[in-house]
């Protein structure tokens, strides 16, 4: 089972989406009011989460909120925007922030991401590799905080080579790894695919995969 989320807003519909959604994701979510007392109802049901609805709660509020979680809580804290993250005070006490519309898959992420980073959860569902976090529970990848779309292979083959850094594969090996024995399609493939991550997930100024010259190929150490 996964961790438990206290989803604390006033908009009804906006928060029986993202429990839903959460609940998909496989957190046990659970919806709070704003109330000053849902803060010690969702910390004494022993939450491990919680994500506070800016719009709902109101600068003032959201302050105020933040204030009477307990020093040294265990439970991380996101935030979720209305439209942009610049209005948000960067020193609130806050793990992460996300977007309303970015959708309750990368509110889940997030979550998953900061409860790994404050040892809540086995680190094995999440694979980060610098700018570069791969959730291994939800087949996502993410770049600085934004996701990226990947089909299943260009997935299982990024996951392999971040799983081995530094190491080199030839492209046989990695037929054999992420396609299997039985597959005929020849060693170019793995070409084409190398380019189609790199095109999504690399910049002029970051690289991950390294092409080895005449081997094949390798995920950068960090």
């Amino acid at each position: 089972m996964d961790s438990s989320v206290a989803i604390v807003s006033s908009d009804e519909a906006f928060a029986s989406l993202l429990e839903g959604g959460l609940a998909q994701e496989g957190f046990r979510a659970f919806v709070f009011s704003p109330a000053q007392e849902a803060v010690a109802e969702a910390l004494a049901q022993g939450v491990e989460a919680i994500v506070l609805d800016v719009p709902s709660l109101g600068e003032a509020d959201l302050a105020h909120f933040l204030r009477s979680l307990p020093r040294g809580r265990e439970a991380v804290v996101i935030l979720v925007s209305p439209e942009h993250l610049s209005t948000l005070d960067p020193s609130l006490d806050v793990d992460d922030f996300a977007l309303r519309g970015a959708g309750t898959a990368e509110v889940a992420a997030r979550l998953r991401i900061a409860l790994w980073r404050r040892g809540a959860r086995d680190s094995p569902r999440i694979l980060r590799r610098g700018e570069l976090v791969i959730d291994l529970a939800g087949y996502r990848v993410f770049v600085e905080g934004r996701p990226v779309q990947l089909t299943y292979r260009e997935y299982e083959l990024l996951r392999f080579l971040a799983s081995h850094p530094g190491r080199v594969f030839t492209r046989e090996e990695l037929v054999n790894k992420v396609w299997g024995y039985e597959f005929y399609g020849g060693t170019r493939t793995v070409d084409v695919h190398v380019r189609r991550l790199r095109a999504k997930i690399e910049s002029p100024h970051r690289t991950f995969i390294e092409t080895v010259r005449n081997v094949g190929y390798r995920f950068r150490p960090s």
